[in-house]
């Protein structure tokens, strides 16, 4: 387990976590970050993460949820 982050149960021995990032590429730093732990699936970062008109976003496919994803732009 890691010490730091004992919430980030992964399996017996081993800790893991994930780090859900948004980047602004006109600066240099991240405008959004959420640490979770490593069993928190990817599509439900959807609902948290910031969505900026005009932006594209940039996920892989564990964010396959096209409703969701509809939903969260046309709010």
């Amino acid at each position: 387990m890691l010490k730091p982050v004992p919430w980030a149960k992964f399996r017996k021995t081993k800790g893991a976590v994930k780090m859900h990032t948004v980047l602004d590429l006109r600066g240099s730093i991240p405008i959004y970050i959420d640490i979770t732990n490593a069993n928190v699936h990817d599509v439900n970062i959807l609902d948290t993460i910031p969505i900026e008109a005009g932006s594209y976003y940039i996920m892989d496919k564990g964010n396959t949820d096209f409703n969701r994803l509809y939903s969260n732009i046309h709010k």
